[in-house]
C-alpha cells in the first residue's frame, strides 16, 4: 500500500487554516466554560462554601452547647459536624445530632467548665466531604439560655 501526500500549496494552506480554526474554537469554548463557572461562583459565593450554611451556637444552662445550621431552613441533605477547642486538638464528630424532619440540623456538645473564654472551631461538611465550611466561634460572645 502506498500513500501519497499532496503538496498542493493551496490545499496545505487550507489544512493549516482548518487546524488553527479548530484550536481557536476549542480555546474559545474553554474560555466560555471558565467564564460561566466564575459567574456561577460569584452568584453563589466565591469561596466554595456557598451551599453549606453558617453554624450558630448557644450555651444552654452551662451544661451543653447547641450549634445549629438552620439559617436557610431545613437543609436538603444531612451535614457532618466536627468541632475542637484548640488548633492542637483533632476535630471530633458531633456526639449528639439534633434532628428535624429526618435531617440533621444541629449538634449538642457538652459544655466543659473553663471553656467559656476559648474559641470553638467548627467544620460542617457534606456527606461526600467534597464541600465544607469552617468557622471560629468565640464562646464568650455566645448568648446563654437558662431552661427551667
Amino acid at each position: 500500500m502506498t500513500c501519497t501526500q499532496s503538496h498542493d500549496p493551496d490545499r496545505v494552506k487550507q489544512r493549516e487554516t482548518e487546524a488553527e480554526t479548530g484550536r481557536d474554537g476549542r480555546r474559545a469554548m474553554a474560555e466560555m466554560r471558565a467564564a460561566v463557572l466564575v459567574m456561577a461562583l460569584m452568584l453563589n459565593g466565591a469561596n466554595g462554601d456557598f451551599s453549606i450554611p453558617k453554624v450558630s451556637c448557644l450555651i444552654i444552662n452551662l451544661e451543653y452547647i447547641n450549634c445549629m445550621w438552620l439559617e436557610q431552613g431545613i437543609p436538603e441533605f444531612n451535614y457532618t459536624f466536627h468541632s475542637r477547642h484548640s488548633q492542637r486538638e483533632a476535630y471530633r464528630e458531633c456526639p449528639v445530632y439534633l434532628v428535624r424532619d429526618g435531617r440533621a440540623v444541629g449538634c449538642r456538645l457538652l459544655y466543659e467548665k473553663g471553656i467559656k473564654f476559648r474559641r470553638l472551631r467548627t467544620r460542617l461538611t457534606t456527606n461526600s466531604s467534597s464541600s465544607e465550611r469552617q468557622q471560629e466561634i468565640d464562646l464568650q460572645d455566645l448568648g446563654e439560655c437558662r431552661i427551667m
